[in-house]
């Protein structure tokens, strides 16, 4: 059963007719290539929409800064950061959840539940009397959109009615308020995206919006505390991505084109290296992400199918493009690439994914030489967080808004965020070897029998890996250990 450490025992079923927790129905049980429920970030599942004083936690994306070391997770209208060093091991040791009236002084949810998650290293909440932000009470419940980083440790929010601005991360864990440098706001702007990047010149630039039906605004913030609006404004984009240096930045239009811009053509005005439209009827690119050098463009193709185009960075800084058209129908809402794999969440069309009915759900694809190969979860995700399924508790108010995928030292994670619920999970890697017993079988294995065993790695298409026996079992004198083996033999 998957539990959720630091909350009350019933918080993982939800009966959608009385209300109740349900007693006794576990969740849907995840197997092979998930190997272990790594622990649980965020439980508002049985928490109402609260507007104040701290509005309801609610899980919508991660993001890896690598520069930092953080993971920073868009967390209702808050952005929480964590160290990356200590985030897995807290939830692997079920470090107790703290309750939104603890995590967050002053805050109160009269006879509702409240909401739990893993106690910030850091975080920023406009609506702080600490932050000096002018943030108006208009009613309706989110109101960050979105937000990014960049190298120095400022993070640029896009606060809707708020307006945008800047907090810096000073990278301590003592769950502090992360201090603001400017908010900026007015004349109707309410911004809902946000990137960040950096020329050649070492300049810090913002791209906001949008600013109108096509356009955005861009801002130097070179002084993070004095943002320079530019004279002229960049195409509206949406579900951007720029480079591990900043020098590449990838948006879609508001007419489904997949533009990349070098960062200094960008910074002065100019047109992009690379603008690809998916052709055919319906058809358009939703998301763009990256592995830092390559961009990964995710499209509905023509007919519903799901395509990828992988954009490889060449020598003299230009793309190449390879669109794979996958077996998947699904109007994609997200993808997030993560140590060699690709993520991508949505809605599932034609209801049918291998046979069964499907809605919301993730595919994870493993990226290698140019190809893609599929992780099977056997719409583990979907049965999990949406489907109704008999003798299993469904949560209530769950949904799949995003999933990324991160390797920490030898294992490899796939954290998402399910709305109501924020889970991590270890997913069986390429560098997993698996050892298997080929004979005797184990209904006719008696003492002193000879044991024959072979070592796997997860994917066939894996490169065979060297592979050193030890038996542990020293009366078997020179047999206890047999160097230099291989995975498949």
């Amino acid at each position: 059963m998957v539990s959720c450490p630091g909350c009350p025992s019933a918080r993982t079923g939800f009966d959608e007719v009385t209300g109740l927790p349900i007693l006794g129905n576990p969740p849907f049980p995840f197997s092979d290539p998930i190997t272990s429920f790594t622990g649980r970030f965020l439980d508002s599942n049985y928490t109402r929409d609260h507007q104040g004083p701290f509005r309801t936690a609610r899980a919508f994306k991660a993001v890896i800064n690598p520069v930092t070391n953080r993971i920073y997770i868009h967390m209702g209208s808050a952005v929480a950061a964590y160290n990356l060093n200590t985030f897995f091991t807290r939830l692997e040791t079920r470090e107790s959840l703290v309750s939104a009236l603890q995590g967050y002084p002053g805050n109160s949810r009269g006879n509702d539940l409240p909401e739990y998650w893993l106690k910030w290293d850091k975080f920023f909440y406009a609506e702080s009397r600490l932050t000096g932000w002018y943030t108006p009470i208009v009613d309706g419940q989110e109101r960050l959109y979105g937000f990014d980083w960049d190298d120095r440790g400022f993070i640029y929010m896009a606060y809707s009615l708020f307006g945008w601005g800047i907090a810096l991360d000073d990278g301590l864990s003592d769950g502090s308020l992360m201090l603001s440098q400017k908010q900026l706001q007015g004349d109707g702007f309410t911004p809902q995206e946000i990137i960040t990047f950096k020329t050649s010149g070492n300049q810090y630039y913002a791209i906001v919006g949008p600013n109108s039906l096509k356009t955005m605004r861009l801002y130097n913030t070179t002084d993070a505390k004095n943002p320079i609006r530019s004279s002229f404004d960049p195409p509206r984009m949406f579900g951007m991505a720029k480079s591990a240096n900043g020098d590449r930045v990838a948006g879609i239009t508001v007419d489904g084109h997949l533009l990349i811009y070098a960062s200094d053509t960008l910074a002065q005005g100019g047109a992009p290296l690379v603008d690809i439209a998916a052709n055919g009827a319906g058809a358009g690119y939703k998301f763009v992400t990256t592995d830092g050098t390559n961009f990964y463009g995710v499209a509905r193709l023509q007919g519903g199918k799901l395509g990828v185009n992988i954009l490889t960075r060449g020598s003299t800084g230009l793309f190449n493009d390879n669109l794979i058209v996958t077996n998947k129908f699904m109007e994609p809402y997200a993808a997030r690439w993560g140590s060699g794999y690709l993520a991508v969440n949505g809605m599932a069309l034609g209801g049918s994914d291998n046979g069964e009915y499907v809605t919301e759900n993730i595919h994870l694809f493993k990226v290698a030489g140019g190809a893609l190969e599929e992780v099977n979860f056997d719409n583990y995700f979907y049965k999990h967080y949406v489907r109704n399924s008999a003798n299993y508790s469904k949560p209530g108010k769950a949904g799949i808004y995003g999933a990324i995928p991160y390797r920490h030292g030898s294992k490899l994670y796939l954290i998402v965020s399910g709305f109501s619920l924020g889970d991590v999970y270890q997913i069986k890697s390429d560098d997993a070897i698996t050892v298997e017993v080929t004979s005797p079988t184990a209904t006719n294995t008696f003492y002193g029998d000879t044991i024959s065993v072979i070592a796997r790695t997860a994917s066939a298409a894996t490169p065979q890996k060297s592979v050193a026996w030890d038996f542990g079992n020293p009366e078997a004198g020179v047999s206890n250990t047999i160097p230099g083996g291989a995975t498949g033999q």
